[in-house]
């Protein structure tokens, strides 16, 4: 009979019973890919010094919220203004947030190795996302996507059979099998060259159900797919593709990461 931790843990998504470092992976792909997406397509590197005393400012400690966010939202309309797409804005004050927080002893120093505090540090940014996850994924993400999409299926044009377009196919392959192939054939490189490795609870399996994870994340996508495209009905394909593979994707990775996490919590 499964006691009441293991009752517990079958009741929690799939995903949240993945292994830390696995999570974290998943994590990882996805900020690299967005990253990378938005400095591809900006045309102009305007604005980046702008971001310096936000930079300076946001290591302050005595930083308050009423002081930060009017310089979130006078950073996003400066790059905006700037010819930048106003998305960098928010990869750049996400780079500027320092990883732990700085923490002062009685006589204003740092927190020495041996000290509880330098054992267990504060990560100021696990602190953002546990604060800001719930408005993200709750709110921001679906509006977000509600607006992006944007596609009345039956308007894309006399004929269009948007599943036999050459966009469809491109962006299918690339979400489905493209991504889940780079991301397993650059981990496996990477663990044959160097002395990285997988975390013992991280299997094979696990970095593949990974990899079909991250071709479920339509936000860049879509982004890139309005911006891509001029024609109307080209655009709305993409769109459409977009969601369709990122359905199909996260279907897979499902099929693939779910019996593993059932075994895995089978043998705690």
């Amino acid at each position: 009979m499964p006691t009441d931790a293991q009752r517990s843990d079958l009741a929690q998504p799939p995903l949240t019973r993945m292994p830390r470092p696995l999570r974290l992976a998943r994590l990882t792909a996805a900020r690299t890919r967005q990253r990378v997406s938005h400095l591809l397509r900006s045309d102009t590197v305007g604005g980046v010094l702008a971001r310096l005393g936000a930079a300076w400012f946001a290591r302050r400690r005595w930083a308050a919220w009423a002081v930060l966010l009017p310089v979130g939202m006078s950073a996003w309309g400066f790059v905006h203004a700037s010819g930048v797409h106003a998305t960098i804005a928010g990869v750049l004050l996400a780079a500027v947030v320092p990883v732990t927080v700085r923490v002062a002893g009685r006589g204003g120093g740092k927190a020495t190795a041996g000290s509880a505090v330098a054992a267990h540090p504060i990560r100021l940014t696990e602190i953002f996302e546990h604060r800001f996850s719930p408005l993200s994924a709750g709110f921001a993400v679906p509006v977000f996507a509600f607006f992006a999409f944007g596609v009345a299926v039956g308007g894309l044009g006399e004929g269009a059979v948007w599943f036999e377009q050459r966009i469809s196919i491109g962006i299918a392959i690339g979400l489905v099998l493209g991504k889940p192939l780079g991301i397993v054939l650059s981990t496996v490189l990477l663990t044959r060259t160097t002395r990285a490795g997988f975390a013992e609870s991280v299997t094979f399996r696990d970095l593949l159900g990974v990899g079909c994870l991250a071709g479920g994340g339509f936000t860049v996508a879509m982004l890139l797919a309005e911006l891509s495209f001029v024609s109307s009905v080209e655009a709305g394909i993409a769109k459409l593709a977009v969601m369709v593979a990122s359905l199909i994707a996260v279907v897979v990775a499902a099929l693939v990461l779910v019996p593993s996490s059932r075994r895995r919590v089978a043998r705690q």
